[in-house]
């Protein structure tokens, strides 16, 4: 349990450090991330003309989490305590189910 604390407050610093503390939906975070190989611009993912936000994105790594793939729990439950942060941040938004780019 302490572990997924650990992961709650890493993802509380992160969602501090990255997108700042007010939830204004739209707003371009604090620092970009260009990631092509994977569609990420701006720190936004574009699949197809969709956004794939990142509380979606969280929520399928968590449930990934699940399956036991011989990883040290530990880190499985830091994994999942910073997942369910991002999942709470991203459903806090107004345009949460906003999809169009």
């Amino acid at each position: 349990m302490r572990y997924i604390i650990l992961g709650a407050i890493v993802g509380i610093i992160f969602v501090l450090l990255v997108f700042g503390n007010e939830f204004i939906a739209k707003k371009e975070p604090k620092i970009k991330i260009d990631i092509p190989l994977i569609g990420m611009k701006e720190s936004r993912i574009i699949i197809g003309n969709k956004h794939i936000h990142h509380w979606l994105i969280f929520t399928v790594i968590l449930l990934l989490s699940l399956i036991d793939m011989g990883v040290d729990k530990r880190m499985v439950e830091v994994l999942r305590g910073f997942c369910v942060t991002m999942i709470v941040h991203g459903l806090i938004y107004a345009d949460r189910f906003d999809f169009e780019v």
